[in-house]
């Protein structure tokens, strides 16, 4: 297992990375962004409840991934020193994916998709079958990863995934891809937002795929499921609402996409039961002000009678949504596409301002 370590983090970025709360004892500032962490995050829930057993449970999947489909497992050094586990399945291809799951997973529960996309971007050089490299990693505080999650610690796990592509595997910053799945695709955003500024002259290509605006909407879903009376919930709303801003949780992945020079594609589902679509990132694009432009994808239903709506945040794609999905990527990967390929299209948001 191999570790890169990415160096002492800058004085300026260091205090931007802490919590800026001097009035409050450090223990009790670390135990009650813990608890939001807890709260918010399943997957970090899942970690300090279930400990040793969690772990034990993750390691067969984990061995899989190398035994079967030649994963290498590493550790990430971040700039502020937290140790991030990761896999890498090395390619043969001088292009990269990073791919960051959804809430309550991990990455050795969630492989399967980005190894499919792997998969169905391979290309033929010489006659033998190229693929580009995939990078995944559980974020800070879940997993075997250190810390306590945050968005902003998960900005700097995405900066040291994304270095350790571009430095360890000579990667051009052009030619990676930041793809990540509801919670995933809201650190995502922020992560790609932090690249972007440390790569100011490359461009940066994100896939956000069933992804909300704004954190506090996952607030009130979680309150929601609590089923409290209606003075409860409200109080509890607007306690936790202003513990996320307290706490920088309520970070806004609008600006972060705005900022982006790359490609950016919005997956959405408008029946989405997890993520209703007006608390969605495309909702939120289509009613603000945009600078540049983005494609989208609008995920249906089949009219055959299933009961997929349900299910609708965490399906797979159809096959004619898969299409769609692999060639956007090659086009962020700059991938020769297919006749059909070239024919399939996406709904486009121009810029507007």
């Amino acid at each position: 297992m191999s570790t890169l370590n990415l160096g002492p983090i800058s004085a300026q970025s260091r205090r931007e990375a802490e919590t800026p709360l001097p009035i409050i004892p450090s223990r009790l500032t670390v135990s009650l962004s813990d608890r939001i962490a807890r709260f918010l995050v399943t997957a970090r829930e899942r970690t300090i409840q279930e400990g040793g057993d969690l772990l034990l449970g993750l390691s067969s999947p984990r061995n899989d991934c190398i035994s079967y489909h030649g994963g290498k497992e590493i550790t990430l050094q971040t700039r502020d020193h937290a140790l991030i586990n990761g896999m890498h399945f090395t390619g043969s291809l001088n292009k990269g994916i990073i791919f960051l799951h959804g809430n309550g997973n991990f990455y050795e529960t969630s492989i399967d998709r980005p190894l499919h996309w792997r998969e169905d971007l391979r290309i033929s050089t010489g006659g033998e079958p190229s693929y580009p490299h995939l990078l995944v990693f559980n974020p800070r505080g879940t997993g075997k990863s250190d810390g306590i999650t945050h968005p902003d610690h998960v900005a700097e796990d995405l900066l040291a995934a994304f270095k350790y592509l571009v430095y360890e595997c000579s990667i051009d910053p052009n030619d990676i891809v930041i793809a990540g799945h509801s919670l995933g695709a809201f650190f995502g955003a922020l992560g790609a937002d932090l690249i972007q500024q440390t790569f100011p002259d490359s461009k940066i290509n994100l896939l956000s795929d069933r992804s909300f605006s704004n954190i506090n909407s996952r607030v009130d879903l979680r309150m929601k499921q609590a089923k409290h009376s209606k003075i409860v919930h409200s109080i509890f709303c607007s306690v936790l609402h202003g513990l996320t801003t307290w706490f920088h949780w309520n970070r806004n992945p609008l600006n972060a996409l705005e900022r982006l020079k790359g490609r950016v594609c919005v997956i959405y589902h408008e029946s989405d039961g997890i993520i209703p679509y007006a608390t969605s990132l495309h909702h939120a694009l289509v009613g603000t002000q945009r600078t540049r432009s983005y494609s989208c994808l609008s995920l249906r239903e089949p009219d055959d009678g299933s009961e997929l709506s349900s299910k609708a945040h965490n399906r797979g794609f159809s096959e004619e949504e898969y299409k769609k999905v692999i060639a956007e990527i090659k086009k962020m990967l700059q991938l020769p596409l297919s006749t059909e390929e070239e024919l399939l299209s996406l709904d486009t948001l121009t810029a507007n301002s």
